[in-house]
């Protein structure tokens, strides 16, 4: 059957027609229900405890130098196992900076890469470093009381939304439920190796801090 000829009053195409429209409830890419977010999570803790354990031992032997050196006073390594509110200020920033560079650069942590999800707006674009600031920073409220408040509110939201992805309009789904949505191969490499390294030099930043 041959096509009708096309309508010479009709609009010009736009050249974002085939751009995702704003509304990702219609599609078919499958949300990530709370046990598997709940394990993405834990391997990131992993992850960040052993990168924790190597900055750790890193900062405590530029302490000890420091301290042969005499930029230092001699006691200084004896205090490395304190624990300062300086310290931990940079603890928590290095998790925040971990998460918001794996997700804002690439899509995913080393925990949602293992587990085959991926963090996207709720248009299923990709998620952008404000996007994934946000919703790290969330996750801190997300999580207290054991993630209830987090549960509840994927319990009661189609795109099994925390409230971080609310407030930051994303959403976590399978990345093989993706389909067509551009992937971005090379960019979680970049965004995992810059959340590491980020990492690193903030732990050892906290360890080294202690001797002044």
């Amino acid at each position: 059957m041959n096509e009708p000829p096309p309508n010479p009053y009709a609009p010009p195409m736009s050249a974002t027609a085939n751009v995702i429209e704003p509304a990702v409830y219609g599609s078919d890419a499958i949300p990530a229900g709370f046990g598997l977010r709940f394990a993405g999570r834990l391997i990131d803790f992993v992850v960040t405890f052993l990168v924790s354990l190597v900055s750790g031992a890193i900062g405590g032997a530029l302490v000890v130098v420091l301290a042969m050196s005499g930029a230092v006073d001699a006691n200084a390594p004896a205090r490395l196992g304190e624990m300062s509110g300086g310290a931990f200020a940079l603890s928590f920033l290095g998790t925040v900076l971990y998460h918001t560079l794996c997700e804002g650069i690439g899509g995913a942590s080393i925990g949602k890469l293992v587990l085959g999800l991926r963090v996207r707006r709720e248009t299923l674009e990709p998620c952008s470093i404000g996007a994934a600031l946000g919703r790290s920073l969330a996750y801190f409220i997300d999580s207290f009381c054991f993630g209830l408040p987090a549960y509840s509110s994927m319990s009661s939201s189609p795109m099994r939304q925390r409230y971080g992805d609310k407030w930051a309009h994303t959403v976590v789904v399978k990345a093989s439920s993706l389909g067509g949505v551009p992937a971005r191969g090379s960019q979680l490499a970049i965004g995992i190796v810059a959340a590491i390294g980020v990492l690193v030099v903030v732990d050892v930043a906290s360890v080294v801090m202690k001797a002044f």
